[in-house]
């Protein structure tokens, strides 16, 4: 059985296949040799009954050690535990290049710095090769392979790249069900660790990951355990990222799922939740420079107005109905 490190990765099991093959090669020469040297006839036609068996057992030998190994990889890579489901999911490869597995832990530590336990890491023990943006075949086939490993683990974002140089990784932001970007990041001068852009690039991935998340909502017929679950996985992350271009985003996804909910469920309270996600997002984008979001953001605080000044009534349902037409108004503008 091939030995496998803390980390997963197979530790000379090609060096054991390798070995194996020389020595069945070996072996199978030196019977060759032998019968040869007792043959009346050294010729190689007279004798092709004995390099045909010197071939067969060779083959035979070589194909059982190497299936050996292919199995044992198989049991190991089938024991990497997949997640609940319950968090956002980042599935991790191990970097091309990185011999110890010593950066892999940096991009771990940034992860766990940006998000804290409100995400699932999950580390797997092989590389996958990223190829150069300009090789769409390669590209396609990283995309598929990515897309096979997520759903078997049920990972909702998927790092993979290589190590460009003693301080620079290029790492590849695999979303679920989208093909991801490639970019480059750089380990800082003063201590080992990713430079602050690695961690605006994982929430702009969380948040288009999120965004997909919430579409079940526009759907009336979905139904509600579907959108309690997702509710539930997105809301610590909205909670983590509130600052910056990508909150917003996250925001509205928030907001989409507790209306959804909320428009199915006696009382207001989702829906006070949901006009707060919007209040937010609303707050980072711009009339002016983002005004299709901001429009959409807006009219989507007027439906959660309108609805709780309907089922609130009196003073404050007046408040409310007002508010909503104010929200209507902007989004027209």
């Amino acid at each position: 059985m091939a030995q496998l490190d803390r980390s997963g990765v197979f530790i000379g099991g090609i060096g054991q296949n390798i070995t194996a093959s020389l020595c069945i090669t070996m072996a199978g020469f030196f019977c060759t040799a032998f019968g040869l040297t007792k043959s009346a006839d050294a010729g190689w036609l007279a004798n092709w009954p004995i390099w045909l068996v010197v071939a067969v057992f060779a083959m035979i030998g070589g194909g059982i050690n190497s299936l050996r190994l292919w199995l044992a990889r198989r049991r190991f890579l089938a024991k990497i535990r997949s997640s609940s489901g319950e968090r956002m999911t980042l599935l991790i490869a191990s970097l091309d290049g990185d011999k110890d597995n010593l950066k892999r832990r940096e991009v771990e530590d940034a992860i766990r710095r940006t998000m804290g336990k409100d995400v699932e890491v999950i580390t797997w023990p092989e590389a996958l090769l990223v190829p150069d943006g300009r090789d769409l075949d390669r590209s396609a086939a990283l995309h598929r392979k990515a897309q096979r490993l997520m759903r078997s683990k049920n990972a909702d974002l998927l790092l993979c790249g290589y190590i460009k140089a003693d301080r620079a990784i290029s790492l590849a932001f695999i979303s679920r069900d989208d093909l991801g970007e490639q970019r480059s990041y750089m380990l800082t001068e003063d201590k080992i660790e990713l430079t602050p852009v690695f961690g605006d690039d994982l929430a702009n991935a969380l948040a288009a990951r999120i965004a997909v998340e919430a579409m079940p909502a526009y759907d009336i017929n979905v139904q509600n355990a579907v959108l309690e679950r997702a509710l539930g996985r997105l809301q610590p992350v909205a909670a983590r990222l509130r600052e910056g271009p990508t909150s917003a985003t996250i925001q509205t996804s928030l907001g989409v799922i507790l209306t959804a909910l909320g428009m199915r469920q006696a009382g207001n309270r989702l829906l006070q939740q949901a006009s707060e996600a919007y209040r937010a997002a609303l707050s980072i984008y711009s009339e002016v420079d983002t005004p299709e979001d901001w429009a959409k953001a807006q009219r989507s605080l007027g439906i959660v107005l309108q609805v709780q000044g309907e089922r609130i009534g009196g003073s404050e349902g007046i408040d409310l109905l007002a508010q909503s037409v104010d929200a209507y108004n902007a989004a027209l503008r």
